[in-house]
């Protein structure tokens, strides 16, 4: 699920990747300019963001790097949560790309 958000995140912002650094430097502009005028959806869509660098950093300690150790594995609800979340994530950030001016 993480390799399908880093791909949707780097087809939105290309040649960059998806680390807390980038969320705050290329989505948040673009979630502000989405809910424009909508005080309420503004608040929570940022605090959402909050949960979504979260979401990337928790995923991440699963993610099996070539050459690297192999990963632990996560419990069975944890895994179901990430990749729930991750598709909501998916989701969302499509949304925005879609609507986002070229």
């Amino acid at each position: 699920m993480l390799s399908a958000v880093e791909a949707l995140f780097g087809l939105m912002f290309p040649y960059v990747r998806l680390s807390a650094d980038e969320i705050e430097h290329r989505l948040r502009p673009l979630v502000e300019q989405a809910y424009q005028g909508d005080s309420t959806a503004q608040g929570a869509a940022q605090r959402m963001l909050d949960g979504f660098r979260e979401w990337v950093a928790a995923s991440r300690a699963y993610r099996h790097e070539p050459g690297a150790a192999e990963p632990a594995q996560p419990p069975m609800d944890v895994a179901i949560l990430a990749i729930s979340t991750g598709a909501s994530w998916l989701r969302w950030l499509a949304g925005l790309a879609e609507d986002r001016p070229t």
